[in-house]
Parts: C-alpha cells; structure tokens; sequence
C-alpha cells in the first residue's frame, strides 16, 4: 500500500506542512532538529591580554526527555575542525565530549546518575578553549538537576590561534552535516528544550533558529513556569493547549 509523510521545516506541521506551528518552545520527535548560531568565536579574543585568552564559554539549558538516549546539543569547528561539543544522554545519564585540538585531546564527562524522565531538568555546561599560548588548560564541566559538577581538563593542549563554532545543532544533526569521528553515539532527541543560554545571550530558540525540522509545540503547564516578566499575568488559552 502507497503511503508518504512529510518532514515539515521550521514553523509548519501538519499532514502535508500546511499549518502554523505556532511555536513557544520545541518538541522533538527524534527525527527533528533545530540549528542556531552559536555566535562565539574566538575571534572576539584578539583584543584580549594575552594572560587572559583562556576563553570560558557557559551553556545553560533545561531539557524534559522523554526516552533515555539522545543529542540534546552538538557544534563543531567551521570546516571539520578538532573542535566539538557533543552532549547528549546514554541510558538517562547526562554526557557531553569536548574536542579541544587534536585527535588525543577529547575530553569525556558522563554523569553517574540518570536525570528524571518528563520533567524539566536544568544542566549546565562550561569549557575553557586556550588560545594564544601553548600548553594552557582545557577544561570541560558539566553539572544536571542541581547535582555537584564534574569536572576534566588537559593542560596538554596544542596552539591554538582561532576556532569557530558555526552553528549549534539541538536535538539531532542533519544528514549534510560531518560529524566528528569521536564525536560518540548520534540517536535523535525525544522531549522539549525549554530554556537556552550562552554566557549572557538568552536565545528565544524557535525566533533565532536558522532552520529546522518537524518541530512541533512542547505541551505542558506554561503558567506554572512564571513566564510572563515585570508583572505580567499568564492568561490560558484551552484551545490552543497553552495553560
């Protein structure tokens, strides 16, 4: 029997793609992504006193999983670079590697815990990239719904004299994309992102997003979550599932 499905880009679902997703905050199906900018680069560092180019990057987000393996975040180097950032979930344990300039200097963090399934989770996420000298630290930390961080670093580091993170890839990486070789596991990503920060820029993720695919709206009680700032009142909508 002749039967199809439609891959929807960014901000349309349906059948055949023709509604209005009406986005707030993503869910992913395992076969969507979405792609943002990572807008750091190390660049910006070539103003920057030498003794102070151990460049400390912060990413915070807040995940509801619903399945216990998936690429919550993946960037890499412009031009299939070294550089990379993969984290991800292996059996419900929060787990980010860092590629940090060459081949032997990957750098593996994986929780000893499994976070909870269907609810909000924040993690956090910090890596230094050296640039400038030689043999600076390069530092990968990651802590998950409030547990103590864990931390790895390698004073053994090459030169570095720039990198690019090009793009930022949630919930999965499309089929066009090389992934790093050490990269670890890619599974697609089941569950919503709800809050995505990096250092101070706070990313509205279905506004920024570059693109996607078959993204649709995270249904849970937006109310609750005290989304509306400087004294708004959250108002619920019954007909478009929105509390």
């Amino acid at each position: 029997m002749f039967s199809f499905h439609c891959d929807c880009p960014l901000h349309f679902t349906g059948r055949f793609c023709e509604q209005d997703a009406g986005l707030l905050f993503p869910s992913f199906n395992g076969n969507s992504y979405i792609e943002l900018p990572f807008l750091t680069t190390l660049d910006e560092l070539k103003f920057v006193p030498e003794k102070e180019r151990n460049r400390t990057v912060t990413i915070y987000l807040t995940i509801k999983t619903s399945t216990l393996n998936g690429t919550i975040l993946y960037s890499s180097e412009k031009n299939i670079g070294q550089h990379f950032l993969h984290l991800f979930l292996v059996e419900g344990r929060p787990t980010v590697k860092y590629g940090c300039g060459s081949s032997q200097n990957i750098l593996t963090l994986s929780a000893s815990y499994r976070i909870n399934t269907n609810v909000f989770i924040p993690i956090t996420v910090r890596y230094t990239v050296p640039v400038g000298s030689p043999r600076v630290a390069c530092m990968i930390e990651m802590t998950a719904d409030g547990k103590p961080p864990i931390q790895k670093q390698d004073t053994e580091t090459p030169h570095v004299s720039q990198v690019h993170f090009e793009s930022m890839f949630l919930g999965h990486i499309p089929a066009n994309i090389k992934i790093h070789k050490k990269a670890g596991h890619i599974y697609g990503f089941k569950g919503c992102i709800q809050e995505l920060q990096v250092n101070n820029k706070e990313f509205f993720i279905a506004d920024d997003a570059l693109r996607g695919k078959n993204i649709e709206n995270c249904h849970f009680p937006w109310c609750a979550h005290h989304l509306c700032h400087n004294n708004g009142t959250c108002i619920r909508f019954i007909s478009t599932n929105i509390t």
